[in-house]
């Protein structure tokens, strides 16, 4: 399934009618890539997707060893990821 990331009614990111909670697995496209990671929630920044470092890196976002943090943004193109795996 892919779509578009939105907040939904209830402060919640979705795509394609697909409600994303802490530790979902999906992709989301970045410099025109799809990069792997897992959906995941702080009190000062809200819901984040978490990038391993070595997607990160394929991807060229800046990151240190632990992985690269990208916040969510209306619009930004989701999709469950192609291959299911344990993270990362």
């Amino acid at each position: 399934m892919t779509g578009r990331l939105r907040l939904n009614d209830i402060g919640r990111w979705e795509y394609g009618g697909r409600e994303l909670t802490c530790g979902d697995l999906v992709e989301v496209q970045l410099g025109g890539q799809w990069c792997r990671g897992r959906i995941e929630h702080s009190p000062r920044h809200g819901y984040f997707f978490l990038l391993p470092s070595g997607e990160a890196q394929a991807a060229g976002v800046l990151h240190d060893r632990d992985g690269a943090v990208v916040l969510l943004h209306d619009g930004l193109p989701a999709r469950t990821p192609v291959q299911r795996r344990v993270w990362p």
